[in-house]
C-alpha cells in the first residue's frame, strides 16, 4: 500500500512559521535582559532604615535620639573592610549594637 494523500504528513514549514521566529527572539531577548542584569549589579549595597516610630525620641537630658539601622550586603566571597562615618551633624554619635567600642 501507498500513503494517502488525504493524511497530513511532516512539513519543515509546521516548526519553522514566523511565530516560532517571534517566541525565539522574545525568549532571547528576555535571557539577554537577565544575563545583562546579572553581570552589571552592584557589588556591595547599603540600606539605612530607620528605627520604628516616632520619629525621634527626647532624652532626659535634652538630647535627641534618632536611630537608623545601616545594613551592608558584600556580594563577593571574600572579606572586605568597609569604613562607615558621620559627617555634618555636630556632636551627633554613632553607636554599635552588641558592640562596645570605647578604649
Amino acid at each position: 500500500g501507498t500513503f494517502s494523500e488525504k493524511l497530513a504528513h511532516f512539513h519543515i514549514r509546521k516548526i519553522f512559521r514566523p511565530r516560532t521566529f517571534i517566541y525565539l527572539g522574545a525568549w532571547s531577548a528576555v535571557g539577554a535582559a537577565l544575563v545583562y542584569s546579572l553581570l552589571t549589579r552592584e557589588r556591595l549595597e547599603i540600606n539605612v532604615l530607620h528605627d520604628r516610630n516616632p520619629q525621634f525620641v527626647t532624652l532626659s537630658d535634652g538630647s535627641i535620639r534618632n536611630g537608623y539601622t545601616v545594613k551592608l550586603l558584600n556580594m563577593i566571597p571574600e572579606p572586605r573592610t568597609i569604613v562607615l562615618t558621620l559627617q555634618g551633624l555636630p556632636g551627633a554619635e554613632m553607636s554599635t549594637v552588641g558592640v562596645d567600642l570605647t578604649p
